[in-house]
């Protein structure tokens, strides 16, 4: 039976899971990562970091799965997007990894934003530079840490530099070149840049990675890397994704009539559509991805469990007993409402400015109503952004498929069932959902299953349905959230 490695490379951590090509995951192994914040709105990361976590957690998830490294038939990998690596041509980092958060190089690109250039951009790319994108991130290295910009052969996704490194082969494909703003996406399958594109953006093209077709084969696995992973030399190395494409596959949301909510440490609703299209109002877009000839829909909501994990730090508690604590406070938090905007409001109503807060705090607030606050705060984000996303995609989601590390939660996957107002199937190992996602395309690439298959291939471990009788206690909630988007932009003001 065939086996792929996936390794999936969030934002503040790493996953790497051995997948059956039935869908099970036999073996997750998981790292943190470590976040640099750097003064003036930076964020940065170190890619040696990255590499060093990827081998302890390929020979831990390898051991611990039951198969012989030579039973691993081939490596898929899936990483968050709009983040920059400069990168050697054996695909070694060169320099910081320059984050999505970091927004350092806003006003250095400012000329890029002007209205003939967004018309330009959005036409042919679906979305236009917008101050924190790969071209600014660029910009940021090419003035701020010359020498990583002088000594790279290539900037790169953090998925491609992960590519490039197990086969010392620099590549990209359109789905994850979609952050470089540089392709003329209205063609599906596309595997040249825009010339006009790059010469507005004022980038070198011979530091952009190659374009390779979506679903082919980079490279193999070389001596060397084989040799520090403990893996066979040779082993299929397929192009990569951004993590919304995988979302969508871990979650079976591969067509129209499907939608999948991944809450890791941001929330993202996915889906697929037949044409590329965008909602620039809501912050709803499309990438091309690599299942069918089909467009994912990119939803994303904003903070999810990072906001979990920031109140917990906050109030001296771990996320899981948050979970426990949230158990304990009634639906609606007797009138404690968070806002969840950690970074900002992204879909369906963007606004960089929005901050995170607590409203309706009394004496009787206590830490249990904090906690499910925050669980409800990230759900009420969400059913505010389901209705843009049926409206964007043409259908209706009567249930939806649950997905990330906060699916674990069974309390949380019925909080968002009763938010909003569908049926919420949870799936199994849900941590492993973009793994899972990763190794199932790899598998359909590979032509050991179709694209018709996947669906049944996400193991669902349990069925939430809403409480009808919240659904006023949380309409309530979401109106006082809608009310309260000012609010919660005015300490950012």
């Amino acid at each position: 039976m065939p086996h792929v490695l996936a390794i999936d490379l969030g934002t503040t951590g790493l996953k790497v899971a051995v997948v059956r090509d039935d869908g099970v995951v036999l073996s997750l192994a998981a790292r943190e990562l470590t976040m640099h914040l750097v003064a003036g709105g930076g964020v940065e990361q170190d890619a040696h970091e990255w590499w060093r976590q990827i081998v302890a957690a390929t020979h831990e998830a390898v051991a611990a799965s039951g198969v012989t490294a030579a039973a691993v038939d081939a490596i898929a990998c899936t990483s968050q997007y709009m983040s920059v690596v400069p990168i050697a041509a054996d695909g070694t980092p060169v320099g910081p990894v320059i984050m999505w958060l970091d927004d350092r190089a806003a006003e250095r690109t400012r000329h890029l934003r002007h209205r003939e250039n967004i018309s330009v951009w959005l036409e042919r790319h679906g979305l236009a530079p917008f101050g924190s994108d790969d071209l600014a991130h660029i910009v940021l290295l090419h003035h701020e840490h010359p020498e990583a910009y002088a000594n790279a052969a290539a900037f790169v996704e953090p998925v491609d530099a992960i590519t490039a490194r197990l086969t010392g082969t620099v590549s990209a494909n359109q789905n994850t070149a979609f952050p470089l703003l540089l392709v003329d996406n209205r063609v599906h399958g596309a595997v040249h840049y825009d010339t006009d594109l790059i010469g507005r953006a004022g980038i070198d093209p011979a530091k952009l990675p190659a374009l390779i077709p979506m679903g082919s084969v980079a490279g193999s696995l070389t001596v060397a890397v084989a040799r520090e992973l403990g893996l066979r030399p040779g082993t299929a190395v397929l192009s990569g994704t951004i993590d919304s494409t995988t979302s969508a596959v871990g979650t079976g949301a591969v067509g129209p009539q499907r939608c999948g909510i991944v809450i890791g440490t941001t929330a993202v609703a996915v889906s697929h559509v037949a044409t590329s299209r965008a909602d620039h109002g809501r912050a709803l877009m499309t990438a091309p991805s690599p299942v069918g000839s089909q467009y994912v829909v990119l939803a994303e909501n904003g903070v999810g469990g990072k906001a979990l994990d920031f109140v917990a730090n906050l109030l001296g508690q771990s996320s899981r007993s948050m979970i426990g604590l949230a158990a304990q406070a009634p639906a609606g938090c007797d009138g404690t409402l968070f806002l969840p905007w950690l970074v900002g409001s992204m879909a369906p109503a963007p606004d960089a400015a929005a901050r995170a807060a607590f409203i309706g705090l009394s004496l009787g607030t206590s830490q249990a109503h904090l906690a499910r606050a925050v669980l409800e705060g990230v759900a009420l984000n969400m059913a505010a952004l389901l209705p843009a996303v049926e409206h964007f995609v043409g259908s209706h989601f009567s249930e939806v498929t649950f997905g990330g590390g906060a699916a674990q939660s069974e309390t949380w996957a019925q909080i968002l069932a009763d938010v909003c107002g569908r049926t919420v199937l949870r799936v199994a190992d849900p941590r492993a959902t973009n793994a899972r996602g990763a190794a199932l395309l790899a598998f359909m690439q590979l032509g050991a299953v179709s694209l018709d298959d996947l669906p049944a291939l996400v193991p669902i471990a349990a069925r939430h349905e809403p409480d009808g009788a919240l659904g006023e206690v949380y309409a309530r909630a979401g109106k006082r959230m809608e009310a309260a988007r000012g609010l919660g932009a005015i300490g950012a003001r």
